[in-house]
């Protein structure tokens, strides 16, 4: 699942990711990109589909504002609630997934109570686990669709925290292994082993580029 934005510049980010890591086939992985409307009342709605139908961009019929976007993902969690499926990477705009190595580091994961990703220490009683890139087990994605309150205003990984937070069984599973580039690149680690690789130079634009020039490097390899 894609957090995503059908404007400028975040559509630009959404087509980079449509024409380079989700062309690449991989039968244990399928894509939705979601994203919001102006028109609270339309129902959800597939926009369009690419790649042989392995991939969705789905609009919601909520807003796309930035302390609601709680509220998408909920919307987006009801439309796939009856899919099957182990595992939601609940991604965003500037992260590019390498679908393979996905699949086999969402391998080593538990498939209950889980919820893991790059652990963010907090400050309400809580860690919070980035929004760049989340890990939830159906039984978390069905409490999450439940226990979400769309018209909540806060950032969406920390409604997620302070959800799962009252559930004191769910343990935050962290993992560091993201790649942000070109941050990273001065760490000598390598893009190809790295199942995510986040975007973030301030310049959405360049980001979309950048995300251009990393895949052609990647199947190049």
């Amino acid at each position: 699942m894609v957090l995503s934005y059908n404007q400028p510049p975040y559509d630009s980010l959404m087509r980079a990711q449509v024409d380079t890591f989700d062309s690449i086939p991989c039968e244990d992985v399928n894509t939705l990109f979601y994203y919001g409307s102006s028109e609270r009342s339309q129902h959800h709605k597939i926009i369009r589909q690419h790649h042989k139908s392995t991939s969705h961009e789905l609009q919601v019929p909520f807003t796309d504002a930035y302390y609601l976007m709680g509220g998408k993902m909920k919307m987006a969690l009801d439309y796939v609630k009856d899919w099957e499926y182990d595992i939601i990477f609940r991604t965003n705009s500037s992260s590019y997934t390498q679908k393979e190595k996905l699949v086999e580091f969402a391998a080593t994961l538990p498939k209950e109570k889980l919820y893991a990703g790059w652990e963010i220490e907090g400050n309400a009683g809580y860690n919070v686990v980035s929004g760049a890139g989340i890990f939830m087990s159906r039984d978390v994605a069905e409490i999450l669709r439940q226990d979400i309150d769309p018209e909540f205003e806060r950032e969406e990984d920390c409604v997620i925290a302070e959800i799962i937070s009252r559930y004191p069984e769910i343990k935050i599973i962290d993992d560091k292994s993201r790649f942000d580039y070109p941050q990273d690149l001065v760490n000598s680690r390598s893009i190809h082993d790295a199942y995510h690789i986040r975007f973030k130079t301030g310049d959405r634009l360049q980001d979309a580029e950048n995300m251009r020039l990393v895949h052609q490097q990647i199947i190049n390899q």
